[in-house]
């Protein structure tokens, strides 16, 4: 019988989707500015990405944005907007203590913007397709004795509307 929470690989493929749409943000965001940018950017951009993900891996694990069966659109939204929030300051206040000041604030900003807009599609589509395929599907709980006893009735009321 399969487990209604996803299984550890699905929850670790899922984070590694995030994360990977997090550093493709990122690279939207630089290509967007990238007549402003120097090598020093980029540079800073280097030194701050291992907390970026470390962060982002926190604050999704935080609010549950790899288990996504049950979220509606608004819970997804809802809990986009603070992980988000939360991984924007904090990068902040990282590129700040490690003063990398070269690491640029449009470019920040575009980046969580950009990932916020794909993380949500990302994650409806994922939680609509998990919504889907689970369709039709039940969880018996009971005896063996008893559910056997519910599938033989459902069976037989089946019949009885098939004739």
């Amino acid at each position: 019988m399969p487990n209604m929470i996803p299984n550890r690989t699905a929850r670790g493929l899922t984070m590694i989707v995030d994360l990977i749409i997090i550093i493709l943000s990122y690279g939207l965001a630089f290509l967007i500015f990238q007549e402003q940018m120097t090598p020093k950017n980029y540079d800073a951009f280097g030194s701050v990405l291992p907390w970026i993900l470390v962060i982002s891996v926190l604050f999704l694990g935080i609010y549950e944005l790899d288990r996504l069966i049950q979220y509606d659109i608004w819970d997804i939204i809802r809990k986009l907007v603070i992980s988000v929030t939360f991984i924007l300051l904090l990068t902040m206040t990282v590129s700040f203590f490690f003063r990398e000041f070269a690491m640029p604030r449009s470019v920040l900003l575009a980046a969580h913007f950009i990932a916020f807009v794909l993380l949500f599609v990302w994650k409806s589509a994922y939680t609509k397709y998990s919504q889907l395929s689970r369709k039709g599907k039940v969880m018996f709980i009971g005896s063996e004795k008893e559910f056997e006893e519910m599938e033989h009735s459902l069976a037989h009321s089946y019949q009885k509307a098939a004739t």
